[in-house]
């Protein structure tokens, strides 16, 4: 189970002030071991998600946790979210974001191997947004293309509502992550030069006219 404290807690932030305020039934693709939800559910109680988790560990401990806070509104079920959708108006993610790596060493291949998002690392989100909910929110990596997400978000017909940026220091000796920030690093223009160090962002999208 890959747990990174840091992440989820703004994770959990963004479902806070970005998502749970604009919708009352929410889907969620990988749950994770629940902590997230059940932070920013203490402030939206009304709110119900639906989560898909693969990992038969994680989505027992948050089945678990879900139990001992005493939540009714978050169920998290074991299972594949591309074959067993749940219902919602909104879908939120921290989806995979890490560059593929086939020959990553031994000792952190089976980590990246769980969030592992395609060969830029963005793919995993634009798969998300092809899936037709009304409204998505998904953590977005710097390092993983995001602006390939954010156009493929416009092309399924998405704008975007609000947005948080923290950055994280996870993941930036991976060396496809490192190529991004090199590249950024010696590219032109001020806001390539003040990446230091592989961000996230909370992208909350919705349809025009909502």
């Amino acid at each position: 189970m890959f747990t990174f404290p840091a992440e989820t807690r703004f994770y959990s932030r963004c479902l806070s002030d970005l998502a749970f305020p604009r919708a009352s039934t929410v889907a969620e693709l990988g749950s994770g071991d629940g902590t997230a939800v059940i932070a920013a559910l203490r402030d939206h109680p009304d709110v119900t998600v639906s989560g898909i988790e693969r990992d038969p560990v994680s989505a027992q401990a948050a089945k678990q946790a879900i139990a001992s806070a005493g939540i009714t509104g978050y169920h998290v079920a074991c299972g594949d979210f591309m074959l067993h959708r749940p219902p919602g108006r909104m879908l939120v993610a921290n989806p995979p974001y890490m560059p593929s790596c086939p020959d990553a060493p031994e000792d952190v291949a089976p980590m990246l191997a769980q969030c592992d998002g395609g060969p830029t690392g963005g793919e995993a989100s634009i798969a998300l947004l092809g899936l037709g909910y009304e409204d998505v929110m998904l953590l977005v990596a710097g390092h993983a293309d995001p602006i390939a997400v954010l156009s493929a978000a416009r092309g399924a017909g998405y704008e975007v509502a609000g947005w948080l940026a923290r950055p994280f220091g996870f993941g930036a000796l991976h060396p496809p992550v490192m190529n991004v920030l090199r590249g950024l690093a010696n590219g032109p223009g001020i806001l390539h030069r003040v990446v230091v160090c592989p961000g996230r962002s909370s992208v909350e999208a919705r349809r025009p006219g909502w």
